[in-house]
């Protein structure tokens, strides 16, 4: 493409090669340059859950034969990969140095802010038809788990080397998804459960509890649909949902005695009003990122609870803010070295994404806390299983880590 391309160019451009250019380079990764048409106001491109975090400033090429703004920006990926992307339109740190993103996204409160301000200046690309739920725009959510404005929306990405995935919306149709908001207090959220289609009146069904609900939920239909299908036994899952994206932060990194406190009552709720199961041996617990996390240091303080976990992403590198203390998933290490004569009686399946590996901070990346964790926890467990996946922090890995982990753990499950 010429450096100052004429509107016949652009025209030519976007018609005839799409919004999203490829060409493979000699090393296995793919040189994929994103372009799209709209107004004067700059716009960045976001691509999720890899390690540019913030979006990135967009390059303007000129008007096209319609007196639309052209802009394009260039990456380089694997060419396994799958992602997700969305345009911002004003970006507010566009225009900020390496240094002041750096510091920004150490902030908490302000990287909290921030990440609302893109949401709401955040769209889908208008060139292409197909979308998936932003999860990152869903987590704190307090209202049904259903994708609602243009910015709840990202494009999925399938690079020419990636895996087939099937993204096709699927709503619950043979079983039912009710909302609840069990117990009182401070604590006290709303809890989404998926009852599987049965015979009867269904009791003493398996157990799946899911962090993060609000941003999960909406994957209860395909569960629908292989429980319906045969694929999996029969099972009860609820997605607990946060109360706020800080609350999630503080709750699910923070003192494991909370979340075990909490989720020992919704367990107890969903025993005595939606007939789960109580044996642990038909109890898993779920969760990605933050909520990997969780899943694994409650599996490991509740083995009466929860006979399996699965952790996707984990972010077992995670430092608590404000105290000088190792990462979480260290310390979780550090009770798994002392405790060296005792078993951990649980199964473990683990996932995160090729594109993962710098994720983290100096100390601990993700892709080493979960190699490190599990080569800890290998000798106490009943059984682990390490899973990688060709994508980021994102819905492209948890969306097949989320199916595969539950089908590997509910296999020895009876079906009702």
């Amino acid at each position: 493409m010429p450096a100052r391309p004429t509107p016949a160019h652009l025209d030519e451009l976007l018609a005839a090669r799409g919004p999203v250019l490829t060409e493979s380079a000699a090393d296995g990764h793919t040189e994929v340059t994103f372009v799209t048409a709209g107004g004067r106001a700059p716009l960045s491109l976001w691509i999720q859950g890899v390690r540019q975090a913030l979006p990135q400033r967009m390059r303007r090429l000129g008007a096209d034969g319609r007196g639309r703004q052209v802009w394009a920006f260039g990456a380089r990926f694997p060419s396994d990969s799958t992602l997700t992307y969305c345009y911002v339109e004003r970006d507010p740190v566009a225009r900020l140095g390496l240094v002041r993103r750096a510091r920004l996204a150490a902030s908490a409160g302000a990287r909290d802010e921030l990440i609302e301000t893109l949401l709401s200046r955040s769209f889908p690309d208008p060139a292409v038809a197909r979308r998936v739920p932003n999860v990152l725009g869903l987590l704190g959510r307090q209202q049904a788990p259903i994708p609602a404005t243009v910015s709840d929306w990202v494009t999925p990405l399938a690079l020419p080397g990636a895996p087939g995935q099937d993204w096709r919306h699927r709503p619950v149709r043979l079983g039912r998804l009710v909302t609840e908001r069990p117990g009182a207090g401070p604590l006290a959220r709303p809890v989404t459960v998926y009852h599987p289609p049965c015979r009867g009146e269904a009791r003493d069904l398996p157990l799946v509890v899911v962090f993060d609900g609000e941003a999960f939920a909406w994957l209860a239909g395909e569960l629908d649909e292989a429980i319906a299908r045969g694929r999996m036994p029969a099972f009860l899952v609820a997605y607990v949902h946060n109360l706020s994206r800080r609350r999630r932060v503080d709750e699910l990194s923070g003192d494991p005695g909370l979340v075990a406190g909490l989720v020992s009552e919704i367990v107890s709720w969903l025993r005595a009003r939606h007939h789960a199961a109580a044996d642990p041996a038909r109890a898993i617990v779920a969760g990605a990122g933050l909520g990997g996390l969780a899943a694994a240091r409650l599996a490991h303080r509740r083995p009466d609870l929860f006979g399996a976990a699965l952790v996707m992403s984990g972010s077992l590198w995670w430092e608590p803010r404000g105290r000088a203390a190792r990462p979480a998933g260290l310390d979780l290490l550090a009770r798994l070295a002392r405790e060296h004569r005792h078993r951990w009686p649980v199964r473990l399946w683990m996932s995160y994404g090729t594109l993962e590996a710098d994720v983290g901070d100096r100390r601990l990346t993700l892709l080493g806390a979960v190699e490190r964790f599990a080569r800890a926890a290998r000798p106490h467990v009943d059984e682990l299983t390490v899973r990688e996946f060709p994508g980021g922090h994102d819905t492209p890995c948890w969306r097949p880590a989320l199916r595969d982990g539950l089908r590997h753990l509910t296999a020895r499950w009876r079906s009702f």
